[in-house]
């Protein structure tokens, strides 16, 4: 089997290089370091907030308008969350 592990640049601009591949997206944005975040596209970014806060999850960053959030857990590792 034939993989093609090629990633390809989506967006480029002033804030945000991204580059997309078949099975993998890698986003580098202007701001804070946050270190390495790990994004997971979920049903309902608020639910999935709600849920991690009651495991002892932190809202670290938080964008309802579009929708997304960023969260850390008790080990100190981030999440993306988006829709």
């Amino acid at each position: 089997m034939s993989r093609n592990w090629a990633l390809r640049l989506r967006i480029r601009n002033r804030n945000l290089v991204s580059f997309h591949g078949e099975n993998i997206n890698l986003f580098i944005e202007r701001g804070p370091a946050l270190g390495p975040v790990l994004e997971v596209t979920v049903k309902s970014v608020e639910k999935a907030k709600a849920n991690l806060k009651k495991k002892r999850c932190r809202v670290i960053k938080d964008e309802p308008d579009f929708p997304r959030c960023y969260v850390q857990d008790p080990n100190g590792l981030i999440y993306n969350l988006t829709e």
